[in-house]
């Protein structure tokens, strides 16, 4: 939710999201808007704690939402898109029987 909630802050009228099944055990969710995108700057500090970038809250949102998504043994990932912000979140698919 606060991966949305920051895209939905910062999106001019344009927020995405996709969800896709890679190599058969994998979950690829794509967050993305048409903001700004990140200061180029702040880019490789925006997931510690306590850091926030111009029109940043707390600095602890993407940090949490970091650890969540590691303790779930997954990845996540940023980056500026042609259009906005781009999150990248990997998490791996758990077969039950």
């Amino acid at each position: 939710m606060n991966i949305i909630s920051n895209c939905i802050r910062y999106a001019d009228s344009i927020v995405e999201l996709s969800l896709e099944i890679v190599e058969d055990n994998k979950a690829l969710l794509t967050i993305s808007d048409d903001g700004p995108g990140f200061d180029i700057n702040d880019l490789p500090y925006i997931f510690e704690r306590f850091y926030k970038g111009k029109k940043g809250n707390s600095g602890l949102g993407l940090a949490i939402s970091k650890n969540v998504i590691k303790k779930h043994n997954g990845k996540i990932t940023a980056e500026n898109s042609a259009s906005g912000a781009l999150f990248i979140i990997e998490l791996p698919i758990i077969q039950t029987h």
